[in-house]
């Protein structure tokens, strides 16, 4: 991987966190969730796995290298987020945000 790509990689991947968060508000209110649930799906499920990863990530990024955390974070992350697809009730969306937020914070090393 290139400098650049270093740098574009993880802006992407923000692109992409930001898209799928709006992915993820307008699916939960589609399956009848109210705004408390959509903020908890975001917050508490959501936010508090990526900061954890964001903490952890450190000490992997120097084991296995940046590039392998990136490509670990996107496929990760990609997984997640599609699994927002397969709900079919307001509860079932708090599995999927964790694994997505866990590795939207792997795919940030750097």
């Amino acid at each position: 991987m290139t400098r650049s790509g270093f740098f574009l990689f993880p802006f992407a991947m923000d692109v992409a966190v930001a898209m799928s968060q709006m992915m993820l508000n307008l699916r939960a209110l589609d399956l009848g969730a109210s705004a408390t649930e959509v903020r908890v799906l975001m917050g508490l499920c959501r936010g508090v796995a990526y900061m954890l990863t964001t903490l952890a990530t450190g000490r992997l990024v120097g084991r296995y290298g940046p590039k392998a955390m990136m490509l670990v974070g996107a496929a990760g992350f990609g997984t997640g987020t599609a699994a927002y697809g397969f709900a079919q009730a307001p509860w079932r969306l708090l599995v999927a945000p964790p694994p997505a937020g866990a590795s939207a914070g792997c795919s940030d090393a750097r």
